[in-house]
């Protein structure tokens, strides 16, 4: 046997070269240092971020502008600055053994852009800035995808969950980790950072939807990081960004045609003189028959910046939107479905949208570390539907007769604010800070009326119901990132909002009658909104991320108040003291990049309410469930997920190959004891009940083919489980389509585009629902919207 002497005698040697080799290894290492200078005038530029790519080293600049990397391998690298308000510089940089590299970079103000609020913006490392979980789509996979609707894009995104309702995507419907998608009630929408719902805090409904065909990218936030814009922090943030005015003047159209008469025309235009950059865009889509629906929309919109000297910049917008289209809330009988399921029940119904918007944001550098930008918005939106009225035929409510008169549901809403933010990065307590603050003043304006037609076209008629509403807003917000060390930050924040809101009802029915009233009631609602967020970065390109924090959004206003008789006989206006939806959220996951073409991203989460308000629309299917007001306690908790491939560059293949899989399962349910009446009157508890339009499964499966020659190809499927039309976990169809089980789907698309460079020409061509898979999309608001049939698309688009 061998001695115990013997041994560690043998091993002697290898437990010294395991002290030894670090000692050489760091000996071989080299130090990178330098400055970072403003390239004009030699100044020295604090706070500017230094980064070492590939191994994903950061640093910042200190009083004197200068940097330091201790223990750098030795190789070559490239080195990037970055600072706001400048232009990024990038140089290489060579780390021989045991040396100091001395490596400065020079810095040159930004060229013109178009000062505006990103929710994520598009540096870098933008993502680990987002204490949560959060999504980009550039503009690459969105020309990839020649998308009919953003609804295409969106259901590519863990944890959203798209509801189709005419097919086009004219009115989004989206909902987050299980949350009701109707009208997009639950998710606050910007574009370039403004709100662009009809009233965002007294009426969040997407009526208007901003069209994907022209848009740079969409940025998407779930976490903690929600807080910073607001009314909604419930479901999340989502961001339409427009293009800016590009460096040098381009122009481009796009044309293409397809199924139904579908029909879409785009010219954009824009470039940069001097201190003046603009880009202005003109689209028109229109269709004869998809499923039986028209529309017409012209979208017309038009960005300018204005350099006012090095370090301020002012940025200006127009759109004016218009559509219209026979759009209709009355959906299918089941007996219908089955006959045709691509008919129109309702052919004569007319929705026209128009909508005006300006907004104009002022960008100040107030020093190297500091920028203050100031928005002023406005917008009117007009909302006109002429609906024709109908019956069912018979008890048994298989068909639909119409009845050759009209109910105009006629509104209007007007919107305005102004919204100062400061980014401000600084250092306390020897900590680096990086620090945003703001506050918003808002006001919006609602007339709402119902007019009863006589004919099937009518659209004037008795007036029936009218009432005003107005709202006025004051928020704030502060949040402060904490970089506790090189790989650790620590986020929290508060927001708070207060909303005052008036009803004024001028017009009602009095015993059947339509009646001049005055009847007025006020309200409001405040609240504190506090959100915590953590990132790790546990290892090059791995980030580890958590997150918690309120989830609110106010009651709408019509739905707070309801009219009851008052004393002497006179109606008034009651409150219901609705709550404000109240949750408390919470994730945890983590987004990595293991090794080059390869990128992961998890997340668990937890939505916990203690009041979830599902409003009592006719979009929301209240004619299926009667009035609803708090819903009470639900719980929505779930995982979301993705993996994107990119075998091309992991096997070194001459041709780009992507492969992607994406997928979310939450479970959301009535957590608490809740007795609801059902159709046939009797009283049920609905615990541990499913929440209506909420599918468990959803997977993404996508791949991506682009080879040298110019040509892509792209094949994206889409799985969506099964779901619930009502509280009652229904199974069975109700005969009039409103009620009952809709069956899980899958949808493939696929998209080709071929390059011609010489020309600057692209050809494409797209079929949606490649198999042709007739299914039904929702049950409300008023019966079964089957989904968008097969349907096929050919184009060009040419740079001139």
């Amino acid at each position: 046997m061998i001695s115990r002497f013997a041994r560690l005698r043998r091993a002697a040697p290898i437990l010294l070269s395991l002290f030894i080799a670090p000692s050489l290894a760091f000996a071989q290492d080299g130090t990178l240092q330098g400055r970072v200078i403003n390239a004009a005038s030699g100044a020295p530029l604090v706070g500017a971020e230094v980064r070492i790519l590939g191994p994903e080293a950061r640093v910042r600049t200190n009083a004197e502008g200068r940097y330091r990397f201790d223990r750098v391998s030795t190789g070559a690298y490239a080195v990037q600055a970055s600072l706001t308000g400048y232009r990024a510089a990038q140089r290489a940089a060579v780390i021989p053994p045991g040396a100091v590299v001395e490596l400065d970079l020079a810095l040159q103000t930004a060229e013109l852009r178009a000062p505006q609020v990103d929710v994520i913006g598009v540096a870098a490392e933008a993502l680990e800035r987002i204490p949560g979980s959060a999504a980009v789509v550039g503009q690459v996979e969105l020309q990839q995808r020649i998308p009919l609707s953003g609804n295409e894009i969106f259901r590519t995104i863990p944890g959203l969950y798209v509801q189709e309702e005419e097919g086009v995507g004219m009115r989004a419907n989206i909902g987050v980790r299980g949350l009701d998608p109707d009208r997009s009630r639950n998710v606050l929408v910007l574009e370039d950072g403004v709100p662009v719902s009809l009233n965002p805090y007294g009426e969040p409904e997407m009526y208007y939807t901003p069209p994907i065909d022209r848009m740079a990218r969409i940025e998407v936030v779930k976490g903690s990081g929600s807080i910073l814009f607001g009314p909604q922090t419930i479901g999340g943030v989502i961001n339409y960004v427009t293009p800016a005015p590009p460096r040098t003047p381009t122009a481009n159209v796009d044309v293409r045609g397809g199924t139904g008469g579908l029909l879409h025309l785009q010219a954009q235009h824009g470039g940069t003189w001097n201190n003046v950059g603009t880009h202005v865009g003109v689209l028109r889509k229109q269709a004869e028959d998809i499923r039986g629906l028209f529309f017409n929309i012209t979208d017309v919109t038009g960005k300018a910046v204005l350099g006012l000297g090095e370090r301020s910049e002012m940025g200006l917008k127009l759109s004016v939107y218009d559509e219209e289209s026979n759009s209709t809330y009355v959906g299918l009988t089941e007996a219908m479905f089955e006959q045709n399921p691509h008919q129109h029940p309702s052919p004569a119904d007319r929705l026209r949208v128009r909508r005006y918007a300006a907004s104009a944001t002022h960008e100040l550098l107030l020093g190297a570390n500091a920028v203050l930008r100031t928005t002023v918005y406005g917008n009117t939106i007009s909302r006109n539907w002429m609906r024709e009225d109908y019956n069912n035929n018979d008890s048994q409510r298989t068909e639909i007769l119409l009845r050759g008169t009209t109910g105009n549901r006629n509104r209007s809403f007007d919107v305005a604010g102004v919204e100062p933010r400061l980014q401000l990065n600084h250092r306390f307590a020897g900590i680096r800070n990086e620090l945003d603050a703001g506050f918003r003043l808002h006001a919006e304006w609602a007339e709402d009326a119902h007019i009863n037609g006589s004919t099937p076209t009518s659209r004037t008629g008795v007036i029936r119901d009218y009432e005003l509403r107005h709202g006025r807003a004051a928020s704030g917000f502060l949040q402060n990132r904490f970089e506790l060390g090189e790989r650790f930050y620590l986020t929290p924040g508060v927001r708070v909002e207060s909303f005052t809101f008036d009803r004024n009802i001028l017009r009602q029915r009095v015993e059947g009658v339509p009646t001049d009233v005055d009847i007025r009631s006020s309200d409001r609602v405040t609240e504190v909104i506090p959100g915590l967020g953590m990132s790790w970065l546990a290892a090059n390109n791995w980030t580890v991320f958590a997150g918690a924090h309120r989830g609110f959004a106010p009651p709408r206003i019509k739905d707070a108040f309801v009219v009851q008789p008052g004393t002497g006989g006179q109606a008034e206006l009651v409150s219901l003291q609705l709550d404000a939806e109240r949750s408390w959220n919470a994730e945890l996951g983590t987004r990595a990049t293991p090794v080059r073409g390869v990128q992961f991203e998890a997340t668990g989460f937890v939505l916990d309410f203690s009041n979830q308000i599902i409003a009592p629309s006719l979009s929301a299917g209240a004619v299926a469930q009667a009035a609803l007001a708090n819903q009470g306690e639900t719980r929505h908790t779930g995982i979301e997920g993705a993996v994107g491939v990119e075998l091309g560059q992991l096997a070194g293949l001459p041709f780009g190959l992507l492969t992607e899989l994406k997928y979310t399962h939450v479970r959301s349910i009535f957590s608490a004891e809740r007795f609801m009446r059902d159709p046939a009157g009797d009283t049920i508890d609905v615990r541990g009940n499913r929440l209506p339009y909420a599918p468990e499964n959803i997977l993404v499966a996508g791949l991506a083919l682009e080879l040298p020659m110019g040509l892509r190809l792209r094949a994206d499927g889409t799985y969506i489980g099964d779901q619930f039309a009502d509280n009652f976990e229904t199974v069975a169809p109700r005969p009039d389509g409103r009620v009952g089980l809709i069956p899980a789907h899958t949808v493939w698309n696929v998209a080709g585009t071929y390059r011609l460079p010489m020309w600057d020409l692209e050809l494409f061509g797209t079929v949606k629902n490649l198999l042709g898979d007739t299914y039904i999309a929702s049950r409300r608001p008023e019966g079964i919207m089957p989904g968008l049939p097969r349907t096929f698309t050919l184009g060009a688009r040419v740079a001139l």
